[in-house]
């Protein structure tokens, strides 16, 4: 089973009744957001200037994804 969560992760924790029969044997993989040069170069850039036209938009969608925030 593959659960993804946001910010109600928390609560999900504690309310593990919510699936039933589900005992856990399975590993838990903790996926964390990607900086923002990370989600550009996934997009296959690798050189920002060179592509200044492509970068603008990736950025304006990566605001849209969600952007993690900085302690």
């Amino acid at each position: 089973m593959i659960t993804v969560t946001g910010s109600s992760s928390l609560k999900i924790k504690g309310d593990i009744e919510l699936f039933p029969g589900r005992t856990g044997k399975g590993e838990t993989i903790e996926v964390l957001p990607l900086s923002f040069k990370q989600y550009v170069e996934v997009h296959g850039v690798r050189k920002y200037k060179l592509h200044y036209d492509k970068v603008l938009k990736l950025f304006e969608k990566y605001l849209e994804t969600g952007v993690p925030l900085q302690a």
